[in-house]
């Protein structure tokens, strides 16, 4: 929680205005743990919890389906030899909601961890990974990234985002060593104008490895 907070994903509700909608959703929520993360929470929204025989997920509209075929992505994937993998750390998070929609994405959280304390009002400001709205709205503004800044990059590195990512993981390969340099630092620049980072880089060379920020890779010994 105080990571959302921190990045303010997350804020404290500081009126109780009932808004444009008229009204206040609260979402309950819970931790998940992996064995694969030890030491790592995620914090779960539960937007299929019902009240009144409704639910957040039951007001929203999924919206189009932006998502590329994962048949298509993994089959252009194979085309080439040198290969490269990436995710968008946090996807969901990096796009925002409408203020006054906020008010739908309310929930209680005690100050500083603290069970002996009253629990106060909080409200996410970006989308959350369970809402049915979610994929299709971040997918749009993925794509709508590429869309915006296609005058100032290589036509590959647009295509890139418009077809080899299947929702945040993005699988593309390419002919040589030094197209996949390239493509890598320009799809890190354009992807940054929409506030999206790319991150966990994985590649079979160990040259276009060596050329990304080490923070970014998933293997800091850089062995393809």
């Amino acid at each position: 929680m105080d990571d959302l907070l921190s990045k303010d994903y997350a804020r404290k509700v500081t009126h109780q205005d009932p808004g444009p909608l008229g009204t206040h959703w609260y979402l309950p929520h819970h931790p998940v743990f992996s064995p694969q993360k030890p030491g790592k929470v995620r914090v779960v929204f539960d937007c299929s919890a019902k009240y009144c025989n409704t639910s957040l997920n039951d007001q929203l509209l999924q919206g189009p389906d932006l998502t590329n075929s994962l048949v298509g992505v993994l089959s252009r994937f194979r085309e080439h030899n040198v290969a490269l993998m990436s995710d968008v750390e946090a996807m969901f998070h990096q796009v925002c909601v409408r203020p006054s929609d906020c008010d739908a994405l309310r929930f209680l959280w005690w100050p500083d961890g603290n069970l002996d304390n009253q629990p106060e009002e909080y409200q996410m400001r970006v989308h959350l990974f369970e809402g049915a709205s979610s994929p299709s709205c971040a997918n749009f503004a993925l794509k709508r990234t590429a869309e915006d800044n296609e005058e100032d990059y290589d036509p590959p590195t647009i295509e890139t985002v418009k077809r080899n990512f299947y929702v945040d993981d993005c699988l593309k390969s390419v002919k040589s060593e030094d197209n996949a340099i390239r493509l890598a630092r320009e799809l890190r620049e354009l992807l940054a104008r929409g506030g999206f980072k790319l991150t966990k880089w994985l590649s079979n060379s160990k040259k276009v490895l060596e050329s990304l920020p080490e923070i970014s890779t998933s293997c800091p010994s850089k062995e393809p």
